[in-house]
């Protein structure tokens, strides 16, 4: 036959939800971070980063290369000068394995094929890629004169 389901009263009501763990960086700006544990970057690649700026945050990394990346290391020559020249910081660089290439918007699809820079063996040396071939190897200041010659006006 039939038992009973339980009937009667209702259960009590649950107790409320404790507040969630604080997580992430608790409140913390990433500027704030990066000033008090500086090998995460700089206060500047931090801010950049956070305002979703992708260019300048690329161009902070390409320059303080704060995770020891060897690739960047050899391109470090290059693109300290590279990051002084304002007709280089207006454009978007993009790393792809060992080529630093540039490109008017963040979308990598679409744009001229602008010029790119890989570094050779011998340390603080490059090849050039322009519109019109591929250059010797040679310095960084070499290096960087191809590129911007070689850029639309």
């Amino acid at each position: 036959a039939g038992g009973s389901r339980g009937g009667g009263a209702p259960p009590p009501p649950l107790p409320p939800a404790p507040p969630p763990p604080r997580l992430g960086l608790g409140g913390a700006r990433p500027g704030e971070v990066a000033a008090r544990w500086p090998f995460l970057g700089s206060v500047a690649l931090a801010e950049a980063h956070e305002r979703g700026d992708r260019r300048e945050t690329m161009w902070l990394h390409l320059s303080e290369n704060h995770y020891a990346d060897p690739v960047l290391a050899r391109l470090h020559a290059f693109s300290t000068l590279a990051s002084r020249e304002p007709r280089l910081r207006a454009l978007h660089p993009r790393l792809s394995v060992l080529t630093l290439s540039f490109r008017p918007t963040a979308d990598r699809r679409n744009g001229p094929r602008l010029p790119a820079v890989i570094p050779t063996p011998t340390p603080d040396r490059f090849t050039v890629r322009t519109s019109t071939h591929i250059h010797d190897e040679c310095t960084a200041p070499t290096a960087l004169h191809l590129v911007l010659t070689d850029l639309p006006t």
